[in-house]
């Protein structure tokens, strides 16, 4: 059976203000959209470092329990105020992260 899911990852940025010591940190969700941060940030006269992945390990995993969990509450007529919430949950998630 193949696993739908997937570890999710985010990309960092590093970016270096105009003061020593000055830093701020910037997270996408997509590498193409921080190298296009970088980009600007660059022709903005701001040194960037990055972008760098970072795993967030069983996010999907979770997903796809939720998924089931509110698909399956529903068929059973289960619904409530709770299972409601976990499925809006669920679609920002998946709109957030771009899943299935």
């Amino acid at each position: 059976m193949k696993n739908e899911t997937h570890d999710l990852e985010i990309q960092v940025v590093i970016q270096f203000g105009g003061t020593k010591g000055e830093q701020y940190l910037h997270s996408f969700d997509d590498e193409v959209a921080a190298k296009k941060f970088m980009r600007s940030a660059g022709r903005a006269a701001y040194r960037c470092l990055g972008p760098f992945p970072i795993a967030l390990p069983g996010v999907g995993d979770l997903a796809n329990a939720a998924k089931k969990v509110a698909s399956w509450a529903k068929r059973e007529r289960l619904e409530s105020k709770h299972v409601q919430e976990l499925a809006r949950s669920l679609a920002t998630l998946r709109k957030e992260f771009r899943l299935r």
